[in-house]
């Protein structure tokens, strides 16, 4: 749960990469088609000099290792689409974005493709009350089984002065 401009996705990013690099398989998933054709769009650029296969249309990058990344957006149906697969981790970004019921989408369609290589999930967000992201984040809080939670304000990033943040605080919840 981290403040915005803080480089959340940029280290989902980075942390999908090192997987598909070692020859593992990853799933990316974005709350919004929209949102998940920047990032293919970044992902296909910073990963060109090991691309063995890009596939546009299904969403997919295959690396000169064996790994690949394959993206989905979490809209209504876009979760299920990902049923079947086998990944090493998964990254979810935007969490609290997500308007289709994020449990019910880790529950039944991601997180069940995580158990033949006993693989890790990132759940990746700015703080929003309520919602999947928060239930998720609060049993982390809570120490229950693997889960953990980390909290970071924007201010560490340095993309925003003091009087930005101070700007932007006045002007919120």
């Amino acid at each position: 749960c981290c403040g915005r401009r803080l480089g959340k996705t940029t280290y989902g990013i980075r942390k999908a990469s090192e997987t598909a690099l070692d020859g593992l398989p990853v799933g990316w998933f974005s709350p919004t088609y929209k949102m998940l054709e920047e990032i293919w769009n970044e992902v296909v650029e910073i990963l060109r000099p090991v691309t063995f296969r890009k596939q546009e249309a299904q969403k997919r990058i295959e690396l000169v290792t064996g790994g690949r990344i394959d993206f989905w957006a979490m809209d209504q149906d876009g979760a299920n689409r990902a049923r079947g697969r086998k990944y090493a981790r998964v990254i979810l970004d935007e969490c609290a974005e997500v308007r289709y019921g994020l449990m019910d989408m880790w529950q039944q369609a991601i997180s069940p493709c995580l158990l033949d290589y006993t693989g890790d999930a990132w759940f990746l967000s700015t703080p929003r009350r309520g919602g999947g992201f928060q239930q998720l984040y609060d049993m982390g809080m809570e120490g229950k089984s693997s889960w953990r939670s980390w909290r970071m304000p924007t201010q560490p990033s340095g993309l925003w002065t003091a009087e930005q943040l101070e700007a932007e605080r006045a002007s919120m919840s």
